[in-house]
C-alpha cells in the first residue's frame, strides 16, 4: 500500500521538488506504478486485516463521549465496501449518497480544474458527512491511492432512519460535521496568515 501523499513540502533544491511533483502526478494517475521504486517520495504501509472490531474503534476514536449503545446503534448501520487501487469513490458534483469510514488503504481527495494541493485521506477518516447531512454535491472528487480500500458506508435511506428514530444517535453525526468545519476555517485562516499576514476582518 502507498501511505500519504503529504499535502505539502518544502524541498531544498528545485530538482527534488521536481521530484516530488512528479511523483504526485504519477499517484493521481497510476499509484501502483510508485510501487515498483522504492526510491519514490511516497512510503508504503503494511498490508492489515480489516474486520468489524476495526470499524467500531474508529468510531469511538470520532465520537469518544458517545455511550456504548450509541455506538452499536450507528455501527450497526454501516455497510463495508471495497474498492481497488484508481477507483473513484465518488467525484465532484455527484450527487451525495452516503458518508463513508474509512478503515484501511489510502485515497485522495482532489479539487477539479483548481491549482490547490490534493489531501491525503487515511484509516480512521471520515468523508462526506458534509454533502449527506446538507444534502449538497460532492465538493470534490474522492479516487484510491492505495491497492485495497476498505469503507464502511453510513446510506442516505439510513441517516434518514437515524435521523426519525434516534435523532440523539445522529446528533453525533451532526457535532463531526462541525468539528471538521470548524479545522477547515482553522486551515483557511492559517493559509491566509502565510500570505497576506493577517486575517481579513
Amino acid at each position: 500500500h502507498i501511505a500519504k501523499i503529504p499535502n505539502s513540502r518544502v524541498c531544498k533544491t528545485l530538482d527534488e521538488a521536481l521530484i516530488f511533483a512528479e511523483d504526485v502526478l504519477i499517484a493521481l494517475e497510476d499509484p501502483s506504478i510508485l510501487q515498483t521504486d522504492s526510491k519514490k517520495c511516497f512510503p508504503y504501509v503494511r498490508h492489515s486485516s480489516v474486520n468489524e472490531d476495526k470499524a467500531r474503534s474508529f468510531l469511538e476514536d470520532l465520537v469518544p463521549s458517545a455511550p456504548s449503545k450509541d455506538m452499536d446503534t450507528l455501527h450497526a448501520l454501516l455497510s463495508p465496501e471495497k474498492y481497488y487501487c484508481g477507483e473513484i469513490v465518488w467525484e465532484q458534483g455527484d450527487i451525495s449518497e452516503s458518508l463513508k469510514l474509512v478503515v484501511e488503504g489510502s485515497l485522495i481527495s482532489l479539487l477539479e480544474d483548481e491549482q490547490c494541493a490534493p489531501e491525503s485521506i487515511l484509516p480512521g477518516s471520515m468523508i462526506g458527512e458534509l454533502g449527506l447531512v446538507n444534502s449538497t454535491r460532492r465538493l470534490t472528487t474522492v479516487k484510491v491511492l492505495s491497492q485495497e480500500a476498505i469503507l464502511y458506508s453510513l446510506s442516505k435511506a439510513s441517516w434518514q432512519t437515524l435521523i426519525e428514530e434516534k435523532p440523539h444517535v445522529a446528533r453525533y453525526i451532526d457535532m463531526l460535521v462541525i468539528q471538521y468545519l470548524a479545522h477547515r476555517v482553522q486551515q483557511a485562516s492559517n493559509t491566509i496568515v502565510d500570505r497576506c499576514g493577517s486575517v481579513p476582518v
